[in-house]
C-alpha cells in the first residue's frame, strides 16, 4: 500500500485543512469542549448517528448522567432507557462499563493518556484519539467515515478503504497532519471538510482548496473513490411477538436471545410450537426494520392477557400502562406502541424524539 499522489507534502495539508475551516466553520454544541467527559459521550453517540439526530439524545444523556459518577452508579436498565432510540445499545453498555472502569481503576479521574483511554471498554482509537486531542491537545489525528474518504481522494489510496492495512496507512497520516498544527483544530476541520465538503456524492470539487492536489479529482475517479469492497447482504430475520394486554397492563420480558436488543425489554416472542397455531392470534400490525446486518420483519398478535398462564411465561414482567415508558424498549417497539395506542387502549404515548433506523 501507498499514496500515489506525493505532490502534496502533509504540512501543507494540514495548513489548508485549517484554512479551509477558518472559512467554513460548523456549529456544534460540543465544539468547544475540553471536558473529557462530555468528548466521550459525544464521540459515542456520533459513531453510528448522525449529528442533527444525534444532539437531542447527547443533551438528555447530559442531563441525565451528568459525569463519570453518575454513570458508573447508574443501573444498565437505566442507561438503556436513556439510550433508548439510539440503537447500537451495546455502546450504552459499554459506556456503562467503561464508567465504572474509570472509578475502580482510576478514582473517578479520566484517563490522560492515549494508552489508558484505549484500555476502556468500547473506546478504540478514534475515540481515544479524540478525547486525547480535544481534551489534552495530544498529537493524534481521528480516522471515521469522513476522514477516510477525503484522506483516500487527496492523496489517492484506491484499495479497499476498510481493509485494516488501508485504515493503518491513513491513520499514519493523519498522526502526521495533526503534528504540524494545533490537534484539536485539524481534527475538527477534516472532519467538518468531510461531513460539509467532500460529501459522498456531489462533492464540492468546483471551489475546493484542494482542487489543485487531488488525486480524485485530476484523474476523474472523486465518484469511484473511496472503494469499497462488496457490502455484506444483509439477512432476513421474522420476529412474531405476543402482545399480551387488557388495556391497562402489559407483558414485556428482558430480551437475553437476540444479541441486537440484548437487555432491552421486549413483547415475549413466539416459540416455534406456538407460531404453528398462528391462525388463532390476531395480527395486530407488520413493521419492516433494517439494521446495518439484517432486515427485520416483525409481527405484533395480539393476545388476551388472560391465556398469560397458559402460555409459558418465565421471566416475564407485568407492568401498567403508565410505567411502560420506565423501560427501554427497541425502537419499532415504542412506535408499534405509539401507532396503536388508540386500539389496544394505551393512553397516546407521544414519542419526541427522532426516528433512528436502528
Amino acid at each position: 500500500m501507498y499514496r500515489k499522489n506525493n505532490d502534496l507534502d502533509i504540512q501543507t495539508f494540514s495548513e489548508k485543512m485549517l484554512e479551509w475551516s477558518k472559512k467554513n466553520n460548523r456549529s456544534l454544541p460540543w465544539k468547544d469542549f475540553r471536558d473529557p467527559y462530555s468528548i466521550w459521550i459525544s464521540e459515542i453517540i456520533l459513531q453510528q448517528t448522525r449529528v442533527n439526530q444525534g444532539l437531542p439524545y447527547f443533551l438528555s444523556f447530559i442531563e441525565r448522567f451528568p459525569n463519570v459518577e453518575s454513570l458508573a452508579a447508574a443501573s444498565e436498565d437505566e442507561v438503556l432507557r436513556a439510550w433508548e432510540g439510539l440503537g447500537y445499545y451495546s455502546r450504552a453498555r459499554n459506556l456503562r462499563k467503561a464508567a465504572i472502569q474509570i472509578m475502580d481503576g482510576y478514582k473517578g479521574v479520566f484517563p490522560k493518556t492515549y494508552k489508558d483511554l484505549l484500555s476502556l471498554k468500547g473506546v478504540g482509537p478514534y475515540t481515544a484519539a479524540a478525547i486525547a486531542s480535544f481534551a489534552y491537545e495530544f498529537p493524534y489525528g481521528v480516522v471515521d467515515g469522513n476522514v477516510k474518504r477525503v484522506v483516500a481522494r487527496i492523496f489517492g489510496y484506491t484499495d479497499d478503504i476498510d481493509a485494516s492495512s488501508t485504515v493503518k496507512e491513513i491513520q499514519t497520516l493523519v498522526h502526521e497532519a495533526v503534528s504540524y498544527v494545533l490537534p484539536s483544530a485539524f481534527n475538527q476541520a477534516i472532519m467538518d471538510f468531510g461531513a460539509m465538503h467532500c460529501l459522498p456524492r456531489n462533492p464540492g470539487c468546483g471551489d475546493c482548496v484542494f482542487q489543485d492536489h487531488c488525486f480524485a479529482f485530476e484523474n476523474n475517479m472523486v465518484s469511484t473513490l473511496p472503494f469499497k469492497a462488496k457490502k455484506i447482504k444483509r439477512q432476513s430475520k421474522s420476529i412474531h411477538m405476543a402482545v399480551y394486554t387488557d388495556g391497562t397492563e402489559w407483558v414485556i420480558t428482558q430480551e437475553n436471545s437476540v444479541s441486537f436488543w440484548k437487555g432491552l425489554y421486549t413483547f415475549p416472542m413466539l416459540s416455534a410450537e406456538q407460531q404453528l397455531n398462528i391462525e388463532s392470534y390476531e395480527l395486530l400490525d407488520t413493521m419492516e426494520w433494517n439494521l446495518t446486518h439484517r432486515k427485520l420483519t416483525l409481527y405484533f398478535y395480539k393476545i388476551d392477557k388472560n391465556r398469560l398462564f397458559c402460555e409459558e411465561n418465565q421471566g416475564w414482567t407485568i407492568v401498567k400502562s403508565e410505567n411502560l415508558r420506565k423501560f427501554a424498549l427497541p425502537r419499532p417497539l415504542r412506535l408499534f406502541l405509539n401507532k396503536n395506542s388508540c386500539n389496544l387502549g394505551l393512553k397516546e404515548n407521544n414519542d419526541q424524539q427522532g426516528n433512528i433506523d436502528r
